[in-house]
């Protein structure tokens, strides 16, 4: 075969031309764009160079095949200067599933070439350290095999500068990703439609991991069937890129069966008609600076992850997303949310926005702001620990039944956040459902509660039971029993807050207002105090006319026994 390939080579050359040391560019963000560079980096001469504009013939696309198999199979690589375009209208599989099916066992390079019109998968590369493929497009192909169009097991990747648009399969992926780890570089993965209508992902990983930095991934259409889908271990780290207008139906741009962790940072993720991501099993999935907007999930919860950490961070928006929830109520024990410096903004749930059982979560310097949710609960928190710091809930509503925060055999601890024009069923803002014998605690600070409404009380119902209670410099916009249930025996404990039926300062820019917190003793206004003093001098009152009586009695008692000692003296 080698030999037949030499003589079909050496008489060729107009078509296929030895890498001579010309200084030609390649554009790969590992290395100086410098053909000797590359060369170094394999450390052989071992690159052949097509100047080809187009190859579509039979007999070139069979040199092709044979060129490849032979450079690859020796760690080389074949490039093209011209964008060569290779056209696999005429391909046939002889002995070979795949166009370009190579084992080679060391570093390898394809470079600048578009392969389009094939109706067969076109490369399946295993066993080696790593294969480079750059400036590269695989553009109008229909493949409907068992094989992806593009297949990689036991290997390391690394896509530069490469674009998978127009394609269409069907029973198959576009790429399919075994026991390997794909670096996708400055790419585009657009317009693709999957036709199975199954659970056949558009991408597909089998335990292994993949990195997609600078990338766009928008247009795809994978009816009922993820975007990404993995089985097994695998770690999925997305950043600087941008996926949108993609179409899920119902299920996720990202579905794991095993999914170990899931990073997206600097990144957009809107207008998809999909939920984000679905697991199965313990996850690590964080958001940092990426924007999540306009994205439709109806039926389905944007995260599904049991057992999973999930945490928003550093100025992530998450606003208009229209789904059940956010974070599934549904298997979500043991399930922890971190939300810090993050903006969730006119999102929509007909279930709980965020569901959390049996957990240690948290929210800090974060802005919730004119959610909708439909009979259920904003935050839904049982039996766990649950934290927030320095945020603001401004005008979120519940519609029907259901209440901001529901808190059900837990512990909060609030400080220094802000709860305005709340709406919900029956409490304005907090539902707190004690029935466990367990102690809990409850410690509100240096937090406001402003013009929120509830049924029957506006910011915090104790419901079932009413547990001890500490709350210290917060303020309130109405009287104590309506802002608060409870009655005077309760062991509640208010420390230096206010209470005001209408607070003058209340307006349209709340967050630039502020309340001394060391304010004169004799201007606080508390009406539980002041019951609490009345009720104790109408105990003194009692006490006092219960002893003037006795006394009475006793004196008269001692006036009537000397009249009938006097009567006896007499007679």
């Amino acid at each position: 075969m080698i030999f037949v390939f030499l003589i079909s080579l050496s008489s060729s050359t107009e078509y296929f031309v030895k890498w001579n040391g010309d200084d030609k560019t390649i554009c790969h963000p590992m290395w100086p764009c410098k053909w000797e560079v590359a060369v170094k980096l394999f450390e052989r001469e071992d690159i052949i160079q097509i100047t080809d504009a187009e190859i579509k013939t039979e007999e070139q696309l069979l040199m092709f095949q044979n060129m490849t198999s032979y450079v690859f199979q020796i760690g080389g690589g074949i490039a093209s200067n011209s964008n060569t375009k290779i056209d696999g209208n005429l391909f046939h599989q002889n002995t070979t599933d795949f166009f370009i099916e190579i084992s080679p066992f060391n570093e390898s390079l394809l470079y600048g070439f578009e392969f389009h019109h094939f109706h067969h998968p076109i490369i399946s590369v295993r066993g080696m350290d790593l294969f480079l493929i750059v400036n590269c497009s695989f553009n109008n192909n229909f493949v409907s095999y068992d094989y992806p169009l593009i297949s990689f097991c036991n290997v390391t990747v690394i896509m530069s500068n490469s674009s998978i648009c127009n394609n269409s399969v069907e029973g198959s992926s576009i790429i399919g990703l075994s026991t390997s780890i794909l670096g996708y570089f400055n790419g585009t993965i657009e317009n693709n439609i999957q036709l199975s209508r199954g659970q056949i992902p558009l991408i597909e990983f089998t335990n292994g991991a993949s990195e997609i930095t600078n990338s766009t991934i928008k247009n795809n259409i994978s009816p009922n069937s993820p975007l990404i889908g993995s089985w097994f271990f695998i770690i999925v780290i997305i950043t600087n890129s941008t996926i949108e207008n993609n179409f899920c139906g119902t299920s996720a741009l990202i579905v794991g069966d095993s999914l170990a962790q899931l990073s997206l940072s600097n990144s957009s993720i809107s207008s998809n008609r999909a939920a984000l991501l679905h697991s199965m099993t313990q996850s690590s999935i964080n958001l940092s600076q990426t924007i999540f907007s306009k994205n439709y999930a109806a039926g389905q919860a944007l995260i599904f992850a049991p057992r999973s950490t999930i945490q928003f961070l550093n100025e992530t928006i998450v606003s208009e997303n229209i789904a059940d929830s956010i974070i599934s109520s549904q298997l979500s024990n043991e399930t922890s949310l971190n939300l810090i410096s993050t903006q969730f903004s006119n999102n929509t749930c007909t279930d709980t926005a965020f569901a959390l059982s049996n957990s240690e979560s948290k929210i800090e310097n974060t802005s919730l702001s004119t959610n909708t949710v439909k009979d259920h609960p904003l935050i839904s928190v049982s039996t766990s620990n649950f934290s927030m710091n320095a945020s603001s809930f401004v005008r979120n509503w519940v519609m029907g039944k259901g209440n901001i925060i529901e808190v059900e055999d837990g512990s909060i601890d609030v400080t220094e956040t802000n709860f305005i024009h709340n709406k919900s069923d029956k409490s304005g803002v907090f539902l707190i459902s004690i029935e466990a014998n367990d102690t809990y605690s409850f410690v509100f600070r240096g937090s406001d509660f402003k013009e929120n409404t509830g049924n029957i009380v506006s910011s915090i119902l104790f419901d079932k039971k009413r547990p001890p209670a500490r709350f210290e410099y917060c303020n309130f916009s109405k009287f104590r029993f309506e802002e608060v249930n409870g009655d005077l025996n309760d062991d509640q404990l208010f420390h230096r807050c206010r209470f005001e039926r209408s607070i003058k300062e209340i307006d349209e820019n709340y967050e630039e207002e502020s309340f001394d917190s060391d304010f004169d003793q004799n201007h606080l206004f508390n009406d539980f105090e002041m019951k609490k003093n009345r009720n104790f001098l109408f105990n003194i009152y009692i006490i006092i006319g219960i002893c003037v009586s006795v006394i009475c009695l006793i004196i008269l008692y001692r006036v009537k026994l000397n009249a009938l000692c006097n009567n006896d003296t007499l007679l």
